[in-house]
């Protein structure tokens, strides 16, 4: 069998693990300072030794876990796609099995995110329309990134949309395809009016648009 550790060898293992966790920890408060800098203010408008000040890290410490402002943002993308994954859209599903419902779910939930995000006075959008319409033709990782985030929501929809057949049948490959893009394109038409507009109720306004695009051929 294994040989006990000696004790130094425990503690070693101990110090190790406590680090590995404070590493994370730091890595999670720097992704969460630039995640929430990005949405409220924009990706050119914030720089590194801002990000650092928010996480209360310096900007060599930082530069540990991110090679560049732009990495940083790929993780921001990765993290805020998980986040909504878990809260919007696996929460929503979770409520019920209709399709309708669903829809109104994730409208709900999402209006509630930015209404709470209001709080200081302003509507900041969708934080993945605010950074992929900002840095598209600048950055072509980033636009990437942003893309790929909407085909793994576009997933979400799909699932809507096969649950939710017209009266007149099931929709070809086609109409459904159709149907997905116009369910995203809806969605961020809505969180772009949301910040020209400051006012999160445009949100809810999509709802009946996006329930049309569930009963259409």
């Amino acid at each position: 069998g294994h040989r006990a550790r000696s004790i130094d060898e425990n503690q070693l293992v101990g110090y190790l693990l406590a680090m590995a966790r404070k590493s994370e920890q730091t890595k999670a408060r720097i992704i969460a300072a630039a995640s929430l800098l990005f949405w409220k203010r924009s990706y050119r408008a914030v720089n590194v030794a801002l990000i650092s000040d928010t996480a209360e890290v310096n900007k060599a410490t930082l530069y540990q876990y991110f090679a560049s402002k732009e990495a940083l943002a790929l993780a921001v993308i990765e993290d805020n796609f998980q986040r909504t994954r878990d809260y919007i859209f696996e929460g929503s599903f979770a409520v019920s099995d209709d399709p309708g419902r669903r829809i109104e779910e994730i409208y709900r939930r999402v209006f509630e995110t930015a209404k709470a995000a209001r709080a200081d006075g302003a509507s900041p959008g969708c934080p993945f329309v605010n950074i992929g319409a900002e840095m598209a033709t600048e950055s072509p990782e980033i636009r990437k990134a942003v893309s790929k985030t909407f085909s793994r929501f576009g997933a979400y929809y799909r699932r809507i949309v096969r649950d939710a057949a017209p009266a007149n049948g099931a929709r070809s490959k086609r109409g459904e395809d159709k149907a997905v893009r116009a369910l995203i394109a809806t969605m961020n038409g809505v969180m772009m009016a949301s910040k020209i507009e400051n006012r999160p109720e445009a949100i809810l306004e999509g709802i009946g648009t996006a329930r049309l695009i569930l009963e259409a051929k």
